[in-house]
């Protein structure tokens, strides 16, 4: 069973201490089996740290979320005019563009445009480069390839 609070009564719903000042708000699910926290957060308040291998400037990033193995989920904020350099993918990687507008380009180099609504998708050890002339934000997944015969 959910609980919805809206209003005044959110303020007195919302974690304390950095989860609040970071944009995160909690609210308990009410439920006798549960003790589950639904969380919200705000993607401007997050704090970014600027990205700089690669040749990289104007991007920054937060993690968004990372799992005892190797899928790892980012946000990224591209201010105008800014790149992450040539680099090979560790992992398959989708580059899901939430708002505004770049590029993506692969190994050949060729500048291809992406905006918001758009997903590009890398395969494991694809050289590739990203960027943005006017500004973006991004969901950066990177997804864990099994070895091959690791299901049999």
């Amino acid at each position: 069973m959910f609980q919805f609070a809206g209003g005044s009564c959110l303020s007195r719903l919302l974690a304390p201490g950095r989860a609040r000042r970071a944009g995160l708000l909690a609210l308990p699910a009410r439920s006798r089996n549960s003790l589950a926290m639904v969380q919200i957060a705000k993607l401007d308040a997050l704090p970014l740290e600027m990205i700089t291998s690669f040749d990289s400037c104007g991007v920054r990033s937060a993690v968004l979320g990372a799992s005892a193995g190797e899928t790892h989920c980012y946000y990224l904020d591209f201010a105008a005019g800014s790149e992450i350099g040539p680099h090979p993918t560790g992992f398959q990687q989708r580059f899901i563009v939430l708002s505004g507008s770049g590029w993506v380009a692969g190994a050949d180099g060729e500048r291809r445009p992406v905006r918001a609504g758009e997903m590009a998708m890398f395969r494991p050890g694809e050289m590739h480069a990203k960027g943005s002339d006017g500004g973006m934000r991004v969901l950066m997944l990177q997804l864990a390839v099994e070895p091959p015969g690791s299901g049999e």
